[in-house]
């Protein structure tokens, strides 16, 4: 019996540990378990697949909240409108550098987060709201970006200054500010940035325009035969700067023009040429994404060309099938040689 007892007991056991093994190696829709269970905020994907919006908290309860730049291999690259809304219990939010549109209302109601100085909100390096009386404003210097409505119906508002660390406005940051809102040779501005433009008029672009908000061109156009000039003031073309214009058929970047943004040109769909400086250094996803009218592309050193920085294939933008074209001259290349080392 008590033998019997012994054999029954060690198979206990045995029965136990395959299950406690098994348990171990569960997998749950492809994923490994233990990691299910990690809190994670939610997240959504865009509908064309390239990147990642944080559409709330998830399953998160911490008060302190650290964004990632990249999500499931893909970059996160927009705060949902509402995403944070009324969560009273965050206090502090790590918003990473791949963030570049912070929709309407993204943090309404997160009382212990928000921050109000100099008759502007801030959540992080970035403004998300105002003060409705106020008449004149100065960003802090370590200001990145400006949130979608963020000066919403701020109506009183004649002047807003806005330093060079911004990198991003988004669209409609500053809708209804009439007195604001510098109406210029069919462009809007304000301060020294391009915030949009008005399809009344044709664009002659101010040469001291520092920076293009997301959409600026969507309702823009130009006279016919002309070609857009970025100015030499302009060091980077902004993230969704171009994205869905359609009147804007060839774009000329000076050789000072270093960076290009994520979604820069994405679905210009009038877009059939555009001439790349020797300064270009980076070309961001999804950049030409669906350009697909795109034609020719210029260039005007192979070396300098060879240097660029390009993030995927929708960052490249022959990707279409467009003509490379070495310099002024026009000509086209058909062959190219690649030197050791590249």
């Amino acid at each position: 019996m008590k033998k019997f007892l012994k054999i029954a007991l060690v198979l206990c056991l045995s029965l136990l540990a395959v299950m406690f093994i098994a348990s171990c190696s569960k997998k749950d829709e492809g994923l490994n378990f233990e990691v299910n269970q990690k809190p994670s905020l939610a997240f959504r994907l865009s509908t064309d697949g390239t990147y990642y919006a944080v559409a709330g908290m998830g399953n998160v309860t911490a008060s302190e909240i650290t964004i990632p730049a990249t999500y499931a291999g893909k970059p996160v690259k927009v705060i949902a409108r509402e995403a944070f809304a009324n969560c009273t219990g965050i206090t502090a939010i790590d918003i990473p550098a791949s963030v570049t549109n912070v929709e309407v209302d993204a943090f309404k109601g997160c009382t212990g987060l928000l921050q109000q100085e100099g008759g502007v909100t801030y959540v992080g390096k970035w403004a998300v709201d105002c003060d409705k009386t106020a008449t004149q404003v100065t960003l802090r210097n370590d200001t990145v970006g400006i949130a979608q409505g963020a000066f919403y119906q701020c109506a009183e508002l004649t002047n807003v200054s806005i330093p060079a660390s911004v990198k991003n406005i988004c669209a409609g940051a500053f809708t209804e500010c009439e007195k604001l809102i510098q109406k210029v040779d069919g462009g809007l501005y304000v301060d020294k940035w391009l915030v949009g433009t008005y399809a009344t008029k044709e664009l002659t672009i101010r040469q001291n325009t520092v920076g293009f908000a997301a959409m600026a061109f969507r309702e823009g156009k130009l006279a016919d035969g002309e070609v857009f000039v970025v100015p030499n003031s302009v060091k980077y073309i902004n993230d969704w700067a171009f994205a869905n214009a359609v009147n804007f058929p060839y774009v000329i970047l000076h050789d000072g023009v270093e960076g290009i943004g994520f979604g820069a040109f994405y679905n210009t769909t009038g877009l059939k040429g555009i001439s790349l400086g020797k300064g270009l250094k980076t070309i961001d996803a999804e950049a030409f994404y669906s350009c697909k009218n795109l034609e020719e592309v210029v260039v005007w050193d192979v070396k300098a060309w060879m240097g660029i920085s390009f993030n995927g294939v929708a960052s490249y933008p022959n990707n279409y099938g467009a003509l490379m074209i070495l310099n002024q001259e026009g000509n086209l290349v058909t062959d190219l040689t690649i030197p050791a080392g590249v």
